[in-house]
């Protein structure tokens, strides 16, 4: 699929690059993904505790595991979405 090269582009790339969010992003879902994508594994959400750090973020406000895990619930239909990327750094205060 990669050659060695983009390969080793691509694991700088997600070494050092900023991740790019949609303008319309909802604070707690980019705050979600800088969380659990922290470059130092022992900081990233969840990495130190249980499954229920995670799933008390403010992300997942509203959902009912129980109701989730016994398949209870309809999957949302999903939404096309063709908006140019914002970039937002981790530095920005938006997580």
């Amino acid at each position: 699929m990669y050659d060695d090269n983009e390969q080793d582009k691509l694991g700088q790339k997600i070494l050092n690059d900023e991740v790019d969010f949609p303008e319309d992003i909802s604070l707690a879902a980019v705050s979600i993904v800088m969380k659990l994508l922290m470059k130092n594994p022992a900081k990233r959400l969840g990495s130190n505790s249980s499954v229920d750090t995670v799933q008390q973020h403010p992300f997942f406000k509203g959902i009912d595991w129980q109701a989730l895990q016994e398949k209870w619930v309809k999957p949302p239909e999903k939404e096309k979405v063709e908006k140019k990327p914002k970039r937002i750094t981790r530095d920005s205060g938006r997580c």
